[in-house]
């Protein structure tokens, strides 16, 4: 039976990073995994890119874990006292706590308003346009610096780790309703366009259709419960490498990009936008015009 040659409490960990084995000679572990803690870094090398990608997702989850089931424990220690407290207050104030309780679970079926200053959800939404443009032509997009001084309100170059949370709250909600007024502006259902159709512009119209309900499916998930706790607290990991409360523009920059606009996420976005682009451009050929000033009919990322 093979015996560990080390051990680590994961409760300490507040980040992991990989990256290749240092030195010219060859190496039967060419890959090395950093387990950051608060003490220093724990450091075990592997053998592929694969194994170290797969022990960073692993360390990753624990730490999620564990970090969620300390809000629990915090969570339900302020639910009792608080069903203490209702206990106490009779049958009455019972009354109207079950009628607020319903009227509560009724809402949870809505989507959450998040309120962005106007301004902040301008500079948002074309920030986030502007990645869309990127990756659809292949491009690397380069918003971080913008983005990073969008949220240091106060200018002295670093953001609270607070403050990070609620940019990811913020450009999750703006992506959603750019996504909700798309869907209302361009693929309402229309009975005659639909009779009209090939069965190939059917088949795009459905594909576009389960397109959007898997981004919003997405978008909501990620704004509310387990999924914006869980990307919230390895943006917290991530970023902020220090451990001082604070993100500074490096650290943002490193980490920002997979954390707040995953690759993946930006191309399935952007593809959905394309294909509306190419149906408004369809739609407005029949009529026997081009629309160039497209940006607001659904097609966003339109040029």
């Amino acid at each position: 039976r093979m015996q560990p040659a080390g051990w680590l409490d994961l409760r300490y960990v507040h980040s992991v990073t990989w990256r290749p084995a240092g030195g010219l000679a060859p190496h039967a572990c060419p890959f090395e995994v950093l387990v950051h803690t608060r003490t220093g870094v724990f450091l075990f090398s592997v053998p592929t890119k694969d194994d170290a990608l797969a022990w960073n997702q692993r360390i990753t989850a624990a730490f999620v874990e564990w970090q969620s089931r300390c809000i629990d424990v915090r969570e339900q220690a302020i639910g009792v006292v608080a069903a203490d407290r209702n206990a106490q207050a009779g049958a009455a104030i019972q009354g109207r706590a079950s009628f607020e309780d319903a009227k509560f679970n009724h809402e949870e079926d809505k989507d959450e308003v998040v309120s962005i200053p106007p301004y902040r959800g301008q500079l948002l939404r074309k920030l986030w346009i502007d990645c869309l443009r990127a990756v659809s032509h292949g491009d690397t997009p380069f918003i971080w610096d913008q983005l990073f001084s969008l949220y240091d309100f106060n200018g002295d170059g670093t953001i609270e780790i607070d403050e990070m949370e609620r940019l990811l709250k913020e450009l999750l909600s703006v992506r959603r309703d750019e996504l909700k007024k798309t869907l209302e502006q361009t693929l309402k259902p229309n009975v005659y366009a639909m009779l009209a159709q090939t069965k190939q512009e059917a088949a795009a119209e459905k594909a576009l259709h389960q397109l959007a309900g898997q981004l919003l499916s997405h978008y909501r998930s990620l704004l509310q419960g387990p999924s914006f706790r869980h990307r919230s607290l390895v943006l917290r990991s991530q970023l902020d490498v220090s451990r001082d409360g604070l993100v500074s523009l490096d650290e943002f920059t490193r980490g920002a990009p997979q954390l707040l606009l995953p690759p993946r996420e930006l191309a399935l976005e952007a593809k959905f936008y394309r294909l509306v682009g190419e149906k408004i451009e369809r739609q407005a050929r029949e009529r026997g015009h081009i629309d160039d000033d497209s940006e607001d009919e659904g097609g966003c990322i339109q040029q």
